[in-house]
């Protein structure tokens, strides 16, 4: 019977025993014989296990998401959702992640360049064409491409384009693929309008939120909103994710977790970032790099360095290294965008952690080509 002392089981349920998430448990009690237990409260470790569990449903929703996804957009939003997710639940649980393999130098070069190298100029026509090809095939069912293509030799009308041939079709895509591959070797932005259109349409297909593309010109920028994007934005979006397709491939059959690459810089203002040390040369720095939705980097730090020392424009010169997951790289020369001499790929944009060596016209007496080399040497790049 219960009294004052004992009261009923049923009593407790009441007053909010047996809550979503309660860990007592019920056992038999006899006066006496049995062991009380002393006290158990551990609101630390309570507060601990309910963000874990927020956590849990994170990683389960966002998981559920990408499964069901529609649109190449929702999917890799959902990944990155379900990263975060993971990062939280996995933070809680104390897991630390696995570091990811990084490849670079030759291994890396011998990947991009495949069996054309680095060789002559026969060679580099032969990747581009055949880069044209693929690209060429994989867009054959696209409609939105289409319209690019038709747009590119004479605006053809819908009609006329219905009765050409497969073969006929075949050409004048590999063609159309050709001229915007070529278009990003002239350019990756600047003022002209169909490079910035595709930056646009990269930034929207890969949810690149935070890249930078302050820098274009204005006039350029608003002509590609205005008469390209509007007709073209969703071809331009099936051509870049052609290449990211072709790369991920390319780099998951290489086992291709992460690579380390280069960029040279010349510019009127420091990229900011923390000074770890200085030099007779200049300085050593460490921070973000803000990128555009699509910029150019180099398996080789000399091609990074040749292309900082270049020109005239801008007083400051810089190489940068960085590591970027294999998630984050668009393209390479056997994929789409990138010059096979310079090893080049192409990533997609977000600030970066970077290391970076700079130097300044008319800082020292040693010049910025010899300012350069001493630094990049002091640092181990190779």
């Amino acid at each position: 019977m219960p009294n004052e002392e004992y009261p009923l089981l049923a009593t407790a349920v009441a007053a909010g025993l047996f809550h979503p998430n309660c860990t007592h448990r019920t056992h038999l009690y006899i006066e006496g014989l049995s062991r009380p237990y002393g006290k158990t409260e551990d609101p630390e470790g309570y507060e601990r296990e309910q963000k874990l569990r927020v956590a849990e449903r994170g990683v389960q929703h966002w998981r559920n998401r990408k499964a069901v996804a529609m649109t190449s957009q929702d999917k890799l939003k959902a990944t990155a959702k379900l990263k975060e997710w993971r990062g939280r639940r996995d933070d809680l649980l104390g897991v630390t992640p696995k570091p990811k393999k990084v490849t670079s130098g030759k291994e890396l070069r011998k990947i991009i360049q495949g069996r054309y190298g680095s060789g002559g100029e026969g060679q580099s026509e032969e990747a581009k064409q055949h880069v044209a090809e693929y690209l060429s095939y994989a867009l054959q069912d696209s409609k939105e491409f289409d319209k690019i293509v038709r747009a590119q030799f004479g605006d053809i009308s819908e009609k006329e384009w219905a009765t050409y041939s497969p073969a006929q079709k075949g050409l004048w895509r590999k063609r159309t693929c050709s001229r915007l591959v070529h278009q990003w070797a002239q350019t990756s932005g600047d003022a002209n309008e169909v490079s910035i259109a595709l930056q646009l349409s990269a930034m929207d297909e890969f949810n690149l939120t935070e890249a930078n593309f302050s820098h274009l010109d204005a006039n350029a920028l608003r002509g590609a909103r205005e008469n390209l994007l509007p007709r073209y934005w969703k071809g331009y979006r099936a051509f870049l994710r052609a290449q990211y397709d072709a790369t991920q491939g390319l780099l998951k059959r290489n086992k291709v977790e992460a690579v380390e690459v280069f960029r040279g810089w010349k510019t009127k203002k420091n990229i900011g970032g923390e000074i770890s040390s200085m030099s007779p040369f200049g300085q050593f720095v460490k921070g973000e790099v803000e990128l555009q939705p699509m910029s150019a980097f180099s398996s080789s730090m000399i091609e990074a360095k040749s292309f900082a020392t270049k020109g005239t424009s801008g007083n400051i010169r810089i190489v940068s290294k960085v590591i970027v997951p294999r998630e984050r790289i668009l393209s390479c020369p056997r994929t789409g965008f990138g010059c096979l001499e310079e090893e080049e790929m192409v990533i997609l944009g977000e600030p970066t952690r970077a290391e970076s060596v700079v130097a300044e016209l008319g800082a020292n007496p040693y010049g910025i080509r010899d300012s350069l080399n001493n630094m990049v040497k002091e640092v181990g790049w190779k």
